[in-house]
């Protein structure tokens, strides 16, 4: 084993262009990935090895069972495998459902990733709070930016030469307020 990685790290090494030497990062991840591939192979051999042996545990216990135990075991299976997929079902509606909230009301959906969909009143009571926090969040920040945007409105309450105040925006198509806000003569705003 210490020689395999030895002669892993020479390979390495040997792997690495002549003027420059390997970092340890290099040489880290190198060994990390390695590890990772190894358990990774180990593990899905465990896993068909523990499938393989359910299966076999499965058949002793129906061939000792007589056949109104049998037919009410395999029954109870197939029971619990229909629970299963309903739940898969359930989970894919009910995140279906939240990607749809989350677009309607511009929650990024990266936000959902935390949930748990099993409950659809859950999942809505955990999407509005995200909603409230993402809301409070945004109008925190518009604030921020209105008061930082470094514009002095002018004296009267107007807006300075050339710069166009929210009422003037909201009357512009979207093409001239593109352009006001590449400009930057859109007041409370700042220069985008």
């Amino acid at each position: 084993m210490a020689e395999e990685q030895v002669q892993e790290v020479v390979q390495v090494v040997a792997e690495t262009p002549e003027n420059e030497t390997p970092s340890i990062e290099t040489l880290v991840a190198s060994e990390v990935e390695k590890v990772s591939a190894q358990y990774k192979k180990e593990l899905q051999g465990l896993n068909r090895r523990n499938t393989e042996l359910e299966q076999v545990l499965d058949a002793q216990k129906k061939m000792s069972m007589d056949e109104k135990e049998r037919l009410q075991y395999e029954l109870e299976q197939r029971e619990n495998a229909i629970a299963a997929k309903e739940q898969e079902i359930v989970r894919a509606t009910n995140k279906d459902k939240a990607f749809k909230f989350s677009s309607d009301n511009s929650i990024p959906n990266g936000m959902l990733d935390a949930l748990q969909f099993d409950n659809w009143d859950v999942v809505e009571s955990n999407l509005n709070i995200l909603k409230a926090v993402v809301d409070s969040d945004r109008k925190r920040i518009i604030e921020e930016f209105k008061t930082s945007s470094g514009h002095s409105p002018a004296p009267g309450g107007g807006s300075p030469k050339g710069m166009i105040n929210q009422a003037q925006l909201h009357e512009m198509s979207p093409a001239e307020v593109t352009l006001a806000l590449k400009e930057g003569r859109v007041t409370g705003f700042g220069k985008l």
